[in-house]
């Protein structure tokens, strides 16, 4: 579907508009936060770094943390990416949430920049995004050229760098885990939670890292080192497109790559200080008043 001008610019101001407000507050506003009620924790979602699976497993160990202790009538979506009563994605209650663990997830940006492309553009045959204007996104090349040529922070949370999709470096974290070492996360949120299985829900999957040498040339994994280096560096993934499928380690704590992930956290270090003025932000979207 093509949008008209006058819809994109619109669209445009409006992500301009909050922006702007969010920078005067000092926070990125548009940070996708969920919390499990029970639950001891915080996860940022970034888009195509495992956030089905990792909001469909949060959403399993709330359930269970209501069978456990016999509470009823709660509700649960089928979809992990609809709030209900296992996961929220508004209304966190600041107060109450000084002791939960702040987490996220990133992935290799040679494999995320694929699987976007695949999933979003290949896959559903979606021309063009508002934020990449009349760009032609035909070929993989084509789109990663798109990408270069727009401000990183409008981009679409799909195609967009990942420490822009989590706050980073801004916000402190608990755990970063890395998709391709996924696992890790069961015993390192074992105990938090007591808990804690990976429950994989993937229907967008399109297998972008066994894909690689299929779309990848010189030109391409150039662009991709150029929209994603800040995300090379922060996440300590190799920019040897060989490595791809490696992960830097088990997860990203506070103090650099942990190694071993058989360690279940024990106690949060980040706390949620770098989050709260985030949250209030994003209360004044809530109550439309941006």
């Amino acid at each position: 579907m093509k949008l008209s001008r006058l819809a994109v610019e619109r669209w445009n101001g409006r992500r301009w508009i909050r922006s702007r407000v969010a920078h005067a507050f000092g926070v990125q506003g548009d940070l996708q936060i969920c919390w499990a009620p029970e639950l001891p924790i915080i996860y940022i979602s970034n888009a195509k770094a495992g956030c089905s699976t990792i909001k469909n497993s949060l959403k399993h160990a709330q359930a269970n943390f209501y069978a456990r202790n016999n509470l009823r009538g709660f509700r649960r979506d089928t979809d992990p990416h609809v709030s209900d009563d296992c996961l929220r994605s508004r209304g966190l209650p600041i107060e109450s949430c000084r002791a939960r663990y702040v987490i996220s997830s990133v992935r290799n940006p040679y494999a995320r920049a694929l699987s976007g492309y695949l999933d979003m553009i290949e896959g559903r045959h979606v021309g063009q995004y508002p934020e990449l204007g009349s760009k032609s996104s035909a070929s993989f090349e084509d789109h990663l050229h798109a990408l270069a040529s727009r401000q990183p922070r409008i981009l679409n949370v799909h195609f967009r760098p990942q420490y822009l999709n989590i706050g980073a470096p801004h916000i402190l974290f608990d755990a970063i885990f890395f998709l391709e070492s996924i696992a890790a996360m069961t015993a390192v949120l074992a105990g938090p939670l007591g808990e804690f299985s990976l429950q994989t829900f993937a229907p967008h999957s399109r297998r972008a890292g066994s894909r690689l040498m299929s779309y990848y040339s010189r030109r391409t994994v150039e662009l991709v080192r150029q929209i994603y280096a800040r995300d090379f560096e922060l996440f300590n993934y190799s920019t040897d497109i060989s490595e791809a499928s490696t992960a830097p380690g088990a997860y990203l704590g506070l103090r650099g790559v942990v190694r071993d992930g058989a360690q279940p956290l024990t106690e949060p270090a980040a706390g949620i200080s770098a989050l709260i003025p985030t949250v209030r932000f994003q209360r004044l979207i809530e109550m439309k008043v941006l």
